[in-house]
């Protein structure tokens, strides 16, 4: 394992605590949307913190503004989803394993914005994590009610579904740090939560686990604290140090699916949420699609891509000294101008493939950085040519 990969490992491991210490604080009484509101405004804080010792804060562009308001917003939306499930009463277990039904709304938005066909090998992944999805819920089949421990994880995998596809639409994250996105984010979101609780308080005022707002002790205060900096802040800091050419769209996802397994484990662990057999099978069949959804994806992008590029390395001797920047291996060897760009252009666009197949499988709750290796702004950085679209 090299360097790279222990950072992705040790910041699912941050991840994977996500649900635990939603679980803690709401034993203690703390509501979803009081643990979220402080789990974003101390995440703030620390970034603030960050962002100020290094001399790296700036202020948001106005261009930017409605970009970063639709992320916050979504955010927002599908951490509070993902956190609700646990004021309901789901199992920690069941509510992962839902929230990673999110392929399938990313497969549907797809094909609804005709940016992607749906394969056969797609439907078919898609359709068991449907099956999946159905027996971790363990709905009876005599006299079938979903209550909203059930819908909120599929919501969550839903809007986290639209927080990507968002993602897709705009370039504007090539201007920010990692810290600085993250921070912007957090800052839009609090906005948007405070608002859905004004709202949201007055038809669900019969359930404090979800709504309500105490007055917090020391303890609980340390709990939250410390959601923020152990399951927020560190694990998105480790992915900037992430190197691209370290890690392979497919050794990511697998690496990040220890996230939904580590959950799994936690919550019998330290909670002895133990279930029934069945809804065992289907989370490991969601997880199994989520792999093979990531698997069918990245077969896109493989060396024929960029064997089509029509360029060999050999080709490249002595761009290095004009183009330093640029990937090791692409740097070896002298081509023209118009060959470069022709080459930047083509392998921008493969890069591009990649990110997308990435962008359909990723933790819940996560934000890519431009840094990290599942962001697009990690292309080749030649002048004249296209600039990558944001994840």
């Amino acid at each position: 394992m090299n360097q790279s990969q222990g950072y992705v490992v040790l910041a699912t491991f941050g991840f994977s605590f996500i649900l635990v210490f939603s679980t803690l604080l709401k034993d203690t009484g703390v509501s979803s949307f009081e643990q979220l509101f402080f789990r974003l405004g101390f995440g703030f804080l620390i970034l603030l913190f960050i962002m100020t010792l290094r001399r790296k804060l700036h202020f948001t562009r106005r261009k930017n503004v409605p970009f970063f308001a639709a992320i916050g917003l979504t955010y927002a939306l599908f951490t509070l989803s993902g956190l609700s499930a646990i004021a309901f009463g789901t199992p920690i277990p069941v509510a992962v394993a839902l929230v990673y039904t999110q392929p399938i709304f990313t497969a549907a938005i797809s094909r609804l914005t005709r940016k992607e066909k749906v394969s056969a090998a797609k439907t078919a992944v898609i359709l068991l994590s449907i099956v999946g999805a159905l027996l971790v819920s363990d709905i009876p089949t005599a006299n079938p009610q979903i209550h909203l421990g059930i819908v909120f994880p599929i919501l969550a995998g839903f809007f986290y579904a639209v927080y990507l596809w968002l993602k897709r639409q705009a370039t504007p994250l090539e201007e920010y740090t990692p810290y600085q996105v993250l921070f912007n984010t957090f800052m839009f979101a609090v906005p948007f939560l405070v608002l859905f609780w004004l709202v949201l308080r007055n038809f669900f005022n019969e359930n404090p686990l979800f709504v309500g707002m105490i007055t917090l002790d020391s303890y609980q205060l340390i709990l939250l604290f410390l959601f923020a900096l152990f399951s927020t802040v560190l694990p998105y800091g480790l992915l900037n140090y992430v190197k691209v050419e370290e890690v392979s769209p497919t050794t990511e996802g697998l690496l990040l699916l220890g996230d939904p397994l580590l959950h799994t484990i936690w919550g019998t662990l330290l909670f002895g949420q133990y279930i029934s057999e069945m809804q065992y099978v289907g989370a490991a069949l969601i997880l199994v699609s989520a792999a093979l959804n990531l698997k069918t994806g990245t077969k896109r992008v493989s060396k024929a891509n960029y064997k089509t590029i029509g360029l060999q390395v050999g080709q490249l001797q002595g761009v290095s000294k004009h183009f330093g920047h640029l990937p090791l291996y692409f740097c070896k060897a002298a081509a023209s101008k118009s060959t470069l760009t022709t080459f930047a252009k083509e392998a921008n666009q493969a890069r591009t493939s990649a990110n997308s197949s990435r962008n359909a499988f990723s933790p819940p709750f996560f934000i890519a950085s431009p840094n990290s290796p599942t962001s697009s702004t990690n292309q080749l950085n030649v002048p004249t040519a296209p600039r990558l679209e944001s994840r």
